[in-house]
């Protein structure tokens, strides 16, 4: 039996467990995850093991995630739960609106026509035929009124019977309006959290290969260009020893591709910044416009549709640039479609 590691305060162990977390739905191996119904109650199945976490657990860090941004979540329903104890296993009761009592029956209702009193069908059965329980009158009439609620320990007769919760774990009753509310989300990417969650997977996993060649790969930061404006890249390329910027890129990940307005709106934040080399990487189709531009403003380009080779042409294709070292030599040129 797989033992769960305890439940701590170590946040280096809780970061490994966001990233795997995440990996995971970046590579697509879950698409979100979703509470399921267990014996236990809900729980996070795909969730508890990826990270042999206990329930709680792995729900606090999946909110933790979503209240950074790194996922979004979704409302999928919302459970009444026990006041007491949390439970969504519930069931209801009936109870007299009277006495509170659960000894609630539905069933016909007579009354008797002498004293108008109103009684159940096993109270004129037998001696209640021949003399009415209520009034004494003999050889009595009963009219049919209909089929209503009674309660037999306070013998109200009919009752508007209140409806009420009894918790399966604990065994509390309790009114509608004392009921707390479970609500059970879903975790996922979504489609703009998903592209710039593959873009940030992509840029962490070429950084480390590119510390090999000298240079640090910067995820997500912003240059200050002559214009006095800070313009955000996907990633900045700096020299280790000088801090020098050598490279700018952007990771354009979007179903519609890449367009021309993308093309001019990185071209405007590279003159800016005087960047030395820049590249474009884009994991979909590309306009014939937007290639035209590309290629006049001598601008690298990656088209990448294999997205798990991504860090590794990333790399290969940086190093290139940086070492002005063609990749015609590989069989391959700086404007690359890479399979």
């Amino acid at each position: 039996m797989q033992r769960r590691r305890p439940c701590g305060d170590d946040e280096a162990s809780h970061s490994d467990v966001k990233q795997k977390l995440i990996m995971a739905l970046r590579n697509r191996v879950i698409d979100e995850y979703a509470p399921v119904r267990t014996r236990r109650g809900y729980r996070y199945v795909d969730a508890e093991r990826l990270t042999s976490l206990s329930s709680e657990l792995v729900r606090q860090i999946l909110e933790e995630l979503a209240e950074s941004g790194e996922l979004s979540r979704r409302l999928v329903r919302s459970l009444a739960s026990c006041p007491s104890c949390g439970s969504t296993e519930l069931q209801l009761v009936i109870a007299c609106n009277r006495c509170g009592s659960q000894r609630v029956k539905k069933g016909i209702i007579y009354q008797c026509v002498s004293c108008h009193n109103y009684l159940l069908k096993e109270d004129i059965l037998g001696e209640g035929r021949l003399r009415c329980p209520k009034c004494g009158a003999d050889r009595p009439r009963y009219l049919i009124m209909g089929k209503f609620y009674a309660c037999l320990n306070c013998n109200s007769i009919p009752v508007e019977p209140s409806w009420r919760a009894m918790c399966r774990s604990c065994g509390s009753i309790f009114n509608q309006d004392e009921t707390d509310t479970l609500e059970l989300y879903s975790y996922s990417l979504d489609g703009r959290d998903r592209s710039e969650a593959i873009s940030e997977w992509a840029l962490m996993t070429a950084a480390e290969e590119i510390s090999k060649l000298g240079y640090s790969l910067r995820i997500n930061e912003e240059v200050k260009g002559l214009s006095g404006v800070m313009h955000r890249f996907s990633g900045v390329v700096r020299d280790s020893s000088s801090d020098a910027a050598k490279l700018v890129l952007d990771i354009i990940s979007s179903d519609s591709g890449l367009d021309e307005q993308h093309v001019l709106s990185f071209i405007l934040k590279v003159k800016d910044v005087k960047a030395e080399n820049s590249l474009l990487v884009v994991n979909s189709r590309i306009s014939a416009e937007a290639r035209r531009i590309v290629e006049s403003q001598k601008i690298n380009l990656l088209v990448v549709k294999n997205l798990p080779t991504l860090p590794y042409r990333l790399k290969l294709l940086i190093g290139s640039i940086l070492s002005k070292k063609p990749l015609r030599q590989k069989g391959l040129n700086s404007s690359a479609k890479i399979p």
